[in-house]
This record gives structure tokens, C-alpha cells and sequence, in this order.
């Protein structure tokens, strides 16, 4: 009896190890990667103070820069299908902490930049970020899959998007005090710092310890591909898949631009944790960042809306009195979704009427 208690209490503390790393590198990473909002909120002023950049160009850009995130998918299919050194996941977030550490660097350091040297670096950070995101999103799902109860898998998805939108707000507010004493340059460089921090954290974790699915190495890597892309193919095709589914600036970009950071967060979030829990085995990082990558092709194409929508209505630089009908319509739109839900409730009938 006392050694079976022993080895319930071995078990119980090595399980308790092997969540305490899970969540610290689900933490770090999460909560980096929403603080990217720092140094793009200097990137903001920095184009439009520094390079003279105009308003529908600079919204252009911000849109353009996301294109990265587009890549997600086949991102996924390499972490799923390719391992580094046998592991799937943590050698990919060094590798995306780094190109985003090698990025910010150089903007802070190159002297007299130019524009398009400058959206190189940026694409180059968005590039990491959107492999740090494919492999966090995975670990997440994977570990969630791991937990018996449904709450313990919904608890690990919020404590890694409430990291996240923490330092999502964190971002806003602390960037906004930091234009009014530091330069851009310096705000790049303090989120190097904080990247090179995550690297070098995420090289010392084995990603053994963390008790994950182990990647098949009987077949190459070729063929690895061929299988992810064959179950992401049937994973999109599960119905059960979409069927359960006058203010100062300093004011608006402190509370307004954080609080709406976080209420997206709030917004996806049961929408991440159900795909997590449908994610087929091994299949998880494809899933989940062809989820991710539709949201930032969304993202993108709402940014070059809104170019569209300021040019027509006549929104400048010294002349808002548009805005609020721009406003409106926008509110608009976001509710046109609402209107094809009763779509998706007539197909689940039809289906169980065919049943």
C-alpha cells in the first residue's frame, strides 16, 4: 500500500511538473506575441513622424504586413509533417522568435531606413510570428486534447488567450506612454530584447518534458505532407467542424485600441477551444492555423476595405466629418454574419431530417 501511494504521489507530482512547463511555454508565448502591439503602435508613428508616410498609405501597409499570416496552413502542414530533431513544435517557435528578434533589431539599428527596406523587415517579423503562432496554437490544442475533463481543455485555451489579450493591452498602454519619451528605435529594440528572452527560454525547455504526441518518423517528409494535407482535407469536410461553432489620441489608443484587442480575443475564443477539441491526432497545428490564417485574410481584406470606404466618403487626414457614417457602416457589416447563422440551422435540420 505505501508504495502505491508512492507512486501516486511520483505520478501526481510529475504530472503537475509536465502542465507547470506546458503552461509556462503556452505562457511566454502567448503573451510575447501579443505584445507585439508595442513596437507596432512606434511603427505607427514612426512612418507617419518620421517618413511622412500618408494615412491611406499607412493602412495599406498595416494590411499588407499581415500577408504572412496567410502562409499559416502550409506552416502547420510543416510542423505537423516535418519534425526538427524529432520535435514538431518548440524548435519551430525558436526559429520564429528569432527571425522576429533578427527583424526588429535591424529596423532599430539600420540607419536612415527606407520604406521598403523597412516592410522587408516587417514581412520578415510577421513571417516569425505567424510560425510562433502555428506552433503555440498546436501545443495548445495537443495538450488540450491530453486533459480528460472538457472544462480542463477550455481552461488551458483561456489561460493562453487571456496571456495574450493581457499583453495585448498591456501593449497599447505602455506604448502609448513610451512615444512620449523614447523614440520608435527604442521601443523596437526593448521587444528584441523581450524576443531574444523567448528564444533562448524556448531552446532550454526539451520539448520531451512537455509530454506531447511524438512525430511519426517512419515516413519522409514528402509523405508526411501528402498524409496532413489529406486529413486537413477531411478534418474542413466534417460538418461538425462549422456547425458547432472627439476623444484625445492618447485616450483612444490607451483604452479604446486595447479594449478592442481584448473583445476579439473574447470574440474567438469558444470558437478556438471547439476546433481544438475537433482537431484530428497529428492534425492539430494544420487545423488550427488554417482557422488563424482565414481570420488574418479577413484582417487584410477588411484593412483594404477600409481604404476603399475612407477614400469614397471623403475621410482625410483634416477632414473627419464622414467618420461617423464610416463608423455605422462598419457596424453594419459586422452583423451581416448574424444573418447567415439561420443558414447553417436549416443545413443541420435537412442533415437530420436525411438521417
Amino acid at each position: 500500500m505505501e508504495k502505491e501511494e508512492k507512486q501516486e504521489v511520483r505520478a501526481m507530482a510529475a504530472a503537475a511538473a509536465v502542465a507547470a512547463r506546458r503552461r509556462l511555454v503556452i505562457g511566454v508565448g502567448f503573451w510575447v506575441q501579443g505584445f507585439r502591439l508595442f513596437p507596432w503602435l512606434g511603427v505607427n508613428f514612426f512612418l507617419k513622424d518620421g517618413m511622412g508616410v500618408a494615412a491611406s498609405s499607412l493602412q495599406i501597409l498595416q494590411a499588407s504586413a499581415n500577408m504572412p499570416m496567410v502562409a499559416k496552413p502550409l506552416l502547420g502542414l510543416l510542423s505537423d509533417a516535418v519534425p526538427i530533431r524529432g520535435h514538431r513544435r518548440l524548435p519551430y517557435v525558436a526559429i520564429g522568435a528569432l527571425l522576429q528578434a533578427i527583424s526588429w533589431l535591424s529596423i532599430a539599428l539600420w540607419p536612415a531606413i527606407s520604406l521598403p527596406i523597412l516592410t522587408v523587415f516587417v514581412l520578415l517579423s510577421n513571417f516569425g510570428a505567424s510560425i510562433c503562432e502555428v506552433a503555440n496554437d498546436a501545443i495548445v490544442a495537443e495538450a488540450g486534447k491530453q486533459v480528460t475533463s472538457s472544462s480542463g481543455s477550455g481552461q488551458l485555451q483561456s489561460f493562453a488567450w487571456m496571456f495574450g489579450s493581457s499583453a495585448g493591452a498591456l501593449g497599447n498602454l505602455l506604448g502609448g506612454i513610451a512615444l512620449s519619451y523614447f523614440s520608435p528605435r527604442v521601443m523596437f529594440m526593448f521587444f528584441a530584447i523581450l524576443l531574444l528572452l523567448q528564444f533562448i527560454t524556448t531552446v532550454a525547455i526539451p520539448e520531451s518534458s512537455l509530454k506531447l504526441p511524438k512525430a511519426s518518423t517512419n515516413l519522409s517528409a514528402i509523405s508526411s505532407i501528402r498524409r496532413q494535407i489529406k486529413e486537413l482535407s477531411c478534418a474542413l469536410c466534417m460538418p461538425e467542424m462549422f456547425w458547432k461553432i472627439g476623444i484625445p489620441d492618447s485616450i483612444y489608443t490607451i483604452v479604446f485600441s486595447g479594449l478592442l484587442e481584448g473583445l476579439m480575443f473574447f470574440k474567438v475564443l469558444p470558437f478556438s477551444v471547439h476546433i481544438a477539441k475537433l482537431c484530428p491526432a497529428g492534425c492539430e497545428g494544420s487545423v488550427m492555423a488554417f482557422v488563424m490564417s482565414a481570420l488574418a485574410l479577413a484582417t487584410i481584406i477588411s484593412g483594404y476595405l477600409g481604404v476603399a470606404l475612407a477614400a469614397f466618403m471623403g475621410v482625410s487626414g483634416n477632414d473627419f466629418s464622414a467618420l461617423p457614417a464610416c463608423l455605422l457602416i462598419e457596424a453594419a457589416c459586422t452583423m451581416l454574419p448574424l444573418c447567415c447563422s439561420s443558414l447553417i440551422k436549416e443545413r443541420i435540420e435537412k442533415e437530420k431530417k436525411k438521417d
